[in-house]
């Protein structure tokens, strides 16, 4: 930031200074000191006028047209109106009243208010020039007041009271306040704010003037010294103490501080903030701060007074952010530059920017200075005559214009370096000229200016003295009826375009009219290349842009430009290919064009590069972006696209899809990658080549066929595996590959299950075999290959007999194994069988003969069988028939023993033979369990006995178990060996866990006694050990034993209770488990258990829909599961929640509404989530009570309509069955089953669902969408299970519960789980 200009204290007198910048054109400062006067400066700091009054300067104040400025004083009652357009007094007003105060616009202008020191109130009409005197506004001096729009006057006094008045002085409001305003600013009507006492923050709604709001902060911040309202309900606070804050006015943050910083360290004195550059400046301890308002905790800008001992004061920013003016309470003022217009011009690589607002820097931003400016030194300053509005340099000459006036200074022998030029003859040294119209664009080159005007006209002249300033040429002519839109000059050429979308180019040497270009619209914008480029880009008025070669008239179109591009830049450093930028406010995007790419000329994107905020690119140079920033300096951006890599990492570079994007930023690509084809010379082979690596691979098909090379498209499509297109390519240009390929074909096609095509595919490949070039050890090894093929597929197809003849002089086992595996799969036992017997796989033959029933086959392989399951299988067969001989043998080969010796007693007399069997087995137990006690291996024993020990065995490895204290071991075999009542007894123990429990249970369903039952129910109450066991076990009870009655109660008490608790998985698998037995069973479901597992299941639902964006639907479960809220007590609150930020969301605005009130109940409302607060407050503020009409569909049983969430008929009073899937009641026509839980869905809702989760949404099966199917007559399905419901059917077995019994297990609560099912809304 940079000092412009300063205003001494001996101007203007010593004390505290008063600036205002001109408002809407920024041109004049007025400043009023101690010394009764007030002085206007223009920008550059020179006096326009001084208005000298007779007392104290009461209020200065800009119309806000920047017309008029107001100036009042405390000893003459006169209002002084000065004229900014004539620099001089306008008119002067005389109120009578001799102790003016204040004065202020209102917010058009149109009037303006003018207080006094006696509370008396003067309106001056500045379009009707008439004045309203208001007497006795106030009792004491009116000290601040604000406009609201022009007819309303608000006004604070120093009797603590303001007032609101109409143009007439009416008093519509008038109220005393705590302390004295100070600071009154409107925010948006109808808020009025004011600072009372310097302490307090008052806040006044003229909707709710009954009501205001006040805020008091911390003695600790000192005094409130400045305020600025921002973003509506924002407001920044500067306290004395150096404080400032950010605080909200929104209802739920009120009185919350948003944002604190320390930003001066002993004191603050102002605060201000401009929106139109977005930042916000303070002052104090002589130091100013600008922060950005998007991030306060970075400081942008400190401007330290190092020369100035008075304290900071005050700060007042020009409307547009240019400038920034603080004074000191000395009576000094100060006038930075901060903001400078974006104006700049590049010619080449010479680039020309505005430093000041009088000066212009040249630079040249290439390394070495251009040939084409070789007496034009690298870097210089020069000062200009005028402020202007207009800057482009040249080849030669700089020029810089304001409306029609432009000044040429001749760039030729000027200084080097940066030396001020303060000689009048170099700062004189222009030319000047006036053009025809305001200028809306001007261009330069060597010898010639041309200025596009505002009026369509396109003037060409001669820039310097010694040739005739006069116009050379006016275009258009006058007979022509288009306008010119935009324009361009090069070294050679004048081009423009019209808005009847025609570009001419004309020769600047003989003026004629070398070529013209018709487009469809209107042409916008031209950017033409610099020195040696053909090339131009236009846009048109579609905000399309395009690239043109003049000298073919090729136009390509830019991909992908933006709506809100701004400009483009071409590289002026790109002399092998031709590339740009296009440039909004966030993103530089790289193009390039060329005419060598493979598919023709193109425009390509080659990548983004982020802009920093704040830039204006102005020149592309190899590269690099240089942008003007708004102080007055170059910025440099390197492209992304753009890298520094030198030629010999280029030769090493492997990657190729790296080379290729290194080769086209650098515009190389030709030269470097042809050296990395392995030296292709063929354009055609070259351009394949590339279209493979760039995965066009019909393009390289067509391009390898272009050049008659059909061998290496076939190797493009057989290398992807494309067979049909390889056959054909093949067919074409290499016969002697047709059998390989269709040989490759045919064994894919045969993994891939597709074996008609496949077979079509081993004959082709035999058809042509006489065509392959192989040796002869090839050829057989290729055509045995093929036959395998021939009858593999030959079999898959169902050709068995013939397959099986084609196999009979087939030797190879592995074949043979392969063909019996096929058969086996297709249940062709026998002769599966036959090939595992040739491929002497004999057991494998014997498992097939068996499931073939060919027991004879079977007796034939046997003496090469081992397996003893074989053998097993063969001696039950045997002795099936009534042939104990050969059963007993078999038995014996398959050792069991125990067959052995029953056979024999059964049917032999050889008792000897089974005595003997009797004692070598028997002996073998005993010794194997004495070795596992000595070594405490009997759970190793155990596992390998499993069921085959005798009883004997089971029931000492029982006790070995109960001596160990190993309970539930000794259980488990006490249940094998039949003793049950020791093995519950086992179960029982103390400290028993889960698994004892569950093998209780397994115990009393085996034994069905009475006895045992009572026993294990007095056991779960506690009255063995006086601890009450989990009812969820009392439930497997009564499943185990066939008690469904009493199963479901205890179901319902389970699930009512993990409802309760939250555990809402865990209720759903109780109240399903039960749902499916009783149904199997046929038994009537009771109605809690049908009503409660379709609310959890309705809650469950939620969440599945809303992941596969269903949210309507979704809604409509909250819907359900809200109105039966007291269900689910443990998430009530984040339930209704969910229902009404859902319901909001799909428009059941009603819906919202009304579950947003049961929220605010108070049993409610302490659990309210606070990030959602905020939208249901707004949500009962705002109501919107109007209703979606709830689309119907027919009843299953009466067809009347029915809401599609409504599961009962009001015409037929039945109930409806409900969807699975999404809710809904079941209609006849959509009616499909669950394959597994045989739950009811509409067919096209579940089919979607599984399609997505491929899960039952009820009992978590995987079920494949091709696995359901329509049902065919739904109600005859319901009809039949209605009439075949009963009562409860228990199993009968004697049992009858006693009252204790009864009342006990129901007072019995389930163990708490974690609640496993979250919906998130």
């Amino acid at each position: 930031m940079k000092q412009v200009f300063s205003v001494d204290s001996n101007a203007i007198g010593v004390g505290e200074c008063n600036v205002k910048w001109q408002k809407r054109e920024g041109q004049f400062i007025a400043v009023n000191g101690k010394n009764d006067a007030v002085i206007i400066y223009n920008k550059s700091g020179e006096i326009v006028d001084k208005v000298n009054m007779e007392g104290k300067c009461t209020g200065i104040d800009w119309s806000p047209d920047g017309d008029l400025l107001a100036i009042t004083d405390e000893v003459t009652g006169i209002i002084t109106l000065w004229d900014a357009n004539n620099k001089k007094i306008y008119i002067q007003l005389d109120t009578t009243w001799n102790d003016l105060s204040f004065c202020q616009w209102s917010k058009k202008g149109k009037r303006l208010a003018v207080g006094t020191s006696k509370g008396n109130l003067f309106i001056y009409d500045r379009k009707a020039s008439k004045k309203v005197p208001i007497l006795g506004k106030h009792t004491k001096s009116i000290i601040c007041g604000c406009w609201q729009d022009d007819n309303i006057i608000a006004c604070g006094a120093e009797d603590n009271t303001f007032s609101i008045s109409d143009l007439k002085g009416t008093t519509l409001f008038e109220k005393t306040l705590k302390g004295k305003p100070s600071l009154m600013k409107e925010n948006k009507v109808p808020v009025l704010s004011m600072v009372l006492d310097q302490r307090s923050f008052y806040i006044h709604n003229m909707e709710n003037p009954e009501n205001p709001l006040e805020l008091v902060f911390q003695e600790e911040y000192g005094n409130i010294v400045a305020y600025e309202w921002y973003n509506e309900n924002h407001i920044f606070f500067g306290f004395s103490n150096g404080n400032f804050i950010v605080m909200s006015t929104d209802p739920e943050f009120i009185g919350q501080e948003l944002y604190h910083q320390k930003s001066h360290n002993d004191y603050l004195s102002d605060l201000v903030i401009n929106f139109s550059i977005n930042k916000v400046a303070t002052c104090g301890d002589d130091v100013i701060k600008i922060y950005e308002l998007s991030d306060l905790k970075e400081t942008c800008e400190v401007i330290t007074l190092d020369n100035d001992p008075g304290k900071m004061n005050s700060l007042e920013w020009s409307e547009d952010g240019q400038f920034l003016a603080a004074t000191t309470i000395k009576g000094n003022a100060y006038v930075y530059l901060y903001k400078l217009p974006f104006l700049g011009s590049t010619y080449g690589t010479t680039l020309a920017y505005l430093t000041s607002l009088q000066e212009v820097t040249l630079i040249d931003q290439s390394k070495t200075t251009m040939a084409a400016n070789d007496q034009i030194p690298p870097s210089m300053k020069i000062k200009v005559d005028i402020e202007p509005t207009i800057l482009v340099v040249g080849e030669r000459h700089l020029a810089v214009g304001v409306n029609n006036q432009v000044l040429y200074y001749s760039l030729i022998g000027r200084n080097n370096g940066n030396d001020n030029e303060d000689s009048n003859s170099e700062k004189n040294n222009y030319i000047q000229h006036e053009y025809l119209a305001p200028i809306k664009h001007l261009l330069l080159n060597r010898t010639l200016a041309a200025a596009l005007l505002t009026n369509g006209k396109l003037q060409i002249h001669n820039i310097d003295n010694s040739k005739s300033n006069k116009m050379l040429k006016l275009f258009p002519n006058n007979t022509d009826t288009f306008l010119i839109i935009c324009a361009a000059l090069t070294s050679n050429f004048c081009i423009f375009g019209t808005n009847t979308g025609v570009i001419y180019h004309y020769d600047l040497e003989s003026w004629s009219l070398v070529n013209t270009i018709k487009h469809k619209t209107g042409i916008r914008e031209l950017y033409p290349q610099f020195k040696g480029g053909i090339r131009f880009i236009f846009i048109d008025d579609l905000n399309e842009g395009y690239v043109c070669n003049p000298v073919n008239n090729t136009i390509l179109q830019i991909p992908g430009i933006s709506l809100n591009t701004i400009g483009i830049l071409w590289d002026v450093e790109c002399k092998n290919s031709c590339s740009f930028v296009t440039y909004d406010n966030e993103l530089l995007t790289t193009y390039i064009c060329t005419e060598s790419h493979i598919k023709g000329s193109q425009c390509s994107i080659m990548g983004t590069t982020k802009l920093s905020h704040g830039l204006k690119p102005i020149l592309l140079n190899a590269g690099v972006v240089s942008s003007q920033t708004h102080n007055g300096k170059i910025c440099m951006t390197q492209l992304s696209t753009h890298l520094d890599i030198k030629e010999e990492n280029i030769e090493k570079e492997k990657n190729i899809s790296k080379l290729l994007q290194l080769l086209y930023s650098l515009g190389r690509f030709n030269v470097i990658f042809l050296k990395k084809i392995e030296k292709i010379e063929d354009k055609n082979s070259l351009c394949g080549q590339i279209s493979m690596l760039l995965g066009e691979y019909d393009n390289a098909q067509e391009f390898f066929l272009r050049n008659s090379d059909g061998i290496a498209a076939l190797n493009l499509r057989r290398g992807l595996r494309q067979w049909d297109q390889a056959l054909s390519l093949a067919s074409t240009f290499a016969q002697n590959e047709v059998s390989i390929i269709a040989k490759e074909y045919a064994l894919e096609l045969e993994f891939n299950g597709e074996y008609g095509q496949a077979l079509a595919m081993y004959n082709k490949a035999l058809s042509c075999v006489n065509d392959v070039n192989m040796t002869d050890e090839e050829k057989s090894k290729h055509i045995t290959l093929c036959n395998a093929g021939l009858i593999r597929t030959t079999l898959q197809n169902g050709e068995i007999s013939k397959g099986m003849k084609m196999l009979r002089s087939i030797q190879n086992k592995e074949l043979l194994q392969e063909c019996g595996s096929i058969l086996e799969n297709l249940k062709q036992y026998n002769e599966a069988g036959q090939l595992f017997n040739r491929s002497e796989n004999y057991e494998k033959a014997a498992v097939i003969f068996l499931k073939a029933k060919k027991y004879s086959n079977v007796t034939a392989i046997l003496p090469y069988i081992t397996s003893p399951k074989i053998f097993l299988q063969y001696a039950k067969i045997k002795e099936a028939e009534g042939k104990y001989k050969e059963a007993e043998e078999a038995y014996e080969k398959a050792q069991d023993y125990e067959s052995v010796v029953r056979l024999i007693l059964d049917h032999s007399s050889n008792i000897d033979k089974a005595v003997e069997i009797i004692r070598k087995t028997r002996s073998r137990e005993k010794d194997a369990f004495e070795i596992a006690q000595q070594h405490n291996e009997m759970e190793h024993l155990a596992s390998l006995l499993k069921e085959d020990a005798s009883r004997d065995m089971l029931l000492n490895i029982a006790l070995y178990f109960e001596n160990q204290n190993q309970y539930l071991y000794a259980g488990k075999y006490y249940i094998q060996c039949g003793d049950y009542t020791k093995a519950l007894k086992m179960f029982m123990q103390p400290n028993a866990g889960s698994e004892s429990y569950d093998k209780a249970i397994e115990c009393i369903g085996i034994a069905k006694n009475d006895k045992l039952i009572h026993m294990f129910i007095d056991y779960l109450m506690g009255e063995t050990d006086g601890i009450r066991k989990d009812s969820k076990y009392f439930f497997k009870l009564w499943m185990s034993i066939g008690k469904y009655s009493e199963a479901a109660k205890t179901a319902i008490i389970i699930a009512r209770e993990e409802q309760n608790l939250g555990n809402y998985r865990a209720s759903h698998e109780v109240l399903l488990e039960i749902y499916l037995m009783l149904t199997n069973i046929n038994s009537k479901i009771p109605n809690e258990i049908e009503k409660m597992l379709m609310l959890i299941h309705s809650y469950s639902l939620i969440k599945l829909l809303l992941k596969i964006d269903e949210h309507m639907k979704a809604a409509k479960m909250l819907i359900r599961v809200s109105n039966n809220i007291s269900k689910f007590p443990a998430h009530a609150a984040y339930i209704l929640t969910s229902t009404v930020v859902e319901c909001h969301k799909v428009g059941l605005k009603k819906q919202s509404f009304d579950y947003a009130t049961m929220l605010m109940r108070p049993e409610y409302k302490q659990k309210l989530d606070s990030k959602y607060k905020r939208k249901i407050e707004s949500v009962i503020r705002r109501p919107d009570i109007t209703e979606i009409e709830e689309p119907t569909s027919p009843c299953p049983f009466c067809g009347a309509p029915v809401i599609e969430t409504t599961l009962d008929c009001l015409e037929c009073k039945n109930h409806i069955p409900y969807c699975i899937a999404t809710g809904q009641h079941m209609v006849l026509n959509d009616w499909s089953n669950c394959p597994y839980c045989k739950f009811p869905a509409l067919y096209s809702q579940f089919k979607v669902l599984l399609e997505k989760t491929h899960t039952c949404p009820m009992c978590n099966h995987h079920v494949e969408p091709d696995a359901i199917e329509i049902c065919n007559n739904p109600i005859e399905m319901l009809k039949e299970k209605k009439e075949n419901e009963e009562a409860f059917k228990d199993k009968d077995i004697n049992f009858n519960f006693s009252n204790k019994t009864t009342n006990s297990f129901k007072s019995l609560l389930s163990i708490n789980r974690n609640n496993n099912i979250n919906v998130s809304v």
